[in-house]
């Protein structure tokens, strides 16, 4: 296989991902981009400014304000002004987040499982060692064209 295939296969995994995941989460009025959102604010302890959403998804700040204005009118978050820099928008989950939660951890455990099929433990150690290394190269190649 050569490089090139090898990265549009990678590409077409991740579309694959993102369809699934779209499709799935539309009877909950959410996309994909969303859903990285929420678990990225629960992940964090469950509020943080919109900048570190922009950082960690490496997305503009209109993005950002986008997917954040369309998560609190479908009522999974909160914005709230920071008391201490009033330049800074604080998004935090709300209690019909953490409801939903639990089914989406259920299936997306379900789809990671059939996803990973067939792949021994040490397949998946090499591929995370592997993935992550790719990561880390277009991380380096994207820091290098900005």
């Amino acid at each position: 296989m050569q490089k090139s295939d090898i990265m549009m296969l990678l590409t077409k995994i991740n579309w694959n991902m993102k369809a699934v995941a779209d499709a799935g989460l539309k009877r909950d009025n959410l996309t994909y981009s969303q859903i990285n959102v929420l678990f990225f604010v629960r992940k964090s302890g469950g509020r943080v400014s919109q900048k570190e959403i922009e950082e960690y998804l490496k997305v503009s700040h209109p993005t950002v304000v986008g997917l954040v204005q369309r998560l609190e009118n479908t009522g999974y978050i909160i914005c709230e002004r920071d008391e201490n820099d009033k330049r800074n928008k604080l998004v935090s989950t709300t209690d019909q987040f953490e409801q939903l939660v639990k089914q989406l951890d259920a299936k997306r455990a379900a789809n990671n499982e059939r996803l990973l099929e067939g792949l021994s433990k040490q397949d998946l150690d090499k591929l995370t060692v592997y993935l992550t290394t790719i990561y880390e190269n277009s991380v380096k190649r994207r820091e290098n064209s900005l």
